[in-house]
């Protein structure tokens, strides 16, 4: 397994994954269950397969899948946290309006709004919950990656140059008796008992 090139997939992978499940509105399509990540991971499955000299299996997908899926968490981390931090004011005074029927959900969203610790708190944990949702999908894209692109089967490589089948005898070509002159002369014939 160490002859794979594991980090040029997993950084292609890792990249498309991540870069456009942060870019505003390019993010939307994540709404279909992570999408960013399903293709992520398919295509560090697809280099991993094209840069491959021996069969990629299920379980070399689902680790490009990881790979990739760590770089692109990375990504939607650093990300992720300053933006949900700086919009975390309108999103609280936005939820403070939706509560106005439950004074103890608008009180509780009052305390968030007023203790930064708590916003910063809250910003990682959905940060981290977008992290942990980009690699999960794509270590499910390494896997389809796999499914869909590797078409070799388990098989020894050709022999060179091509052995006789095993259940040749020894001696093949089998040596012919010599012909010689008997009855027909010297074109050969039946031998004579």
């Amino acid at each position: 397994m160490d002859e794979l090139d594991w980090k040029k997939p997993a950084l292609i992978g890792g990249l498309i994954s991540g870069v456009p499940s942060v870019i505003p509105y390019v993010q939307s399509v994540n709404v279909c269950l992570c999408l960013w990540a399903w293709v992520g991971g398919i295509v560090a499955a697809k280099l991993l397969i094209g840069g491959s000299q021996r069969r990629i299996t299920s379980k070399d997908g689902a680790r490009i899948g990881l790979y990739a899926g760590l770089i692109a968490g990375v990504i939607v981390l650093l990300v992720s946290l300053p933006m949900s931090l700086w919009q975390m004011d309108k999103l609280l005074q936005t939820m403070i309006a939706l509560s106005a029927q439950s004074p103890e959900a608008q009180s509780f969203y009052t305390r968030v709004q007023d203790d930064p610790t708590l916003k910063v708190m809250i910003s990682f944990v959905i940060a981290f919950i977008s992290a942990i949702l980009i690699m999960g999908f794509t270590i499910l894209g390494g896997l389809v990656g796999v499914a869909l692109f590797e078409k070799r089967r388990d098989q020894p490589p050709p022999q060179y140059p091509p052995a006789y089948p095993p259940n040749y005898p020894p001696n093949y070509p089998p040596n012919y008796p010599p012909q010689s002159g008997g009855q027909g002369g010297d074109q050969g014939g039946w031998p004579q008992t």
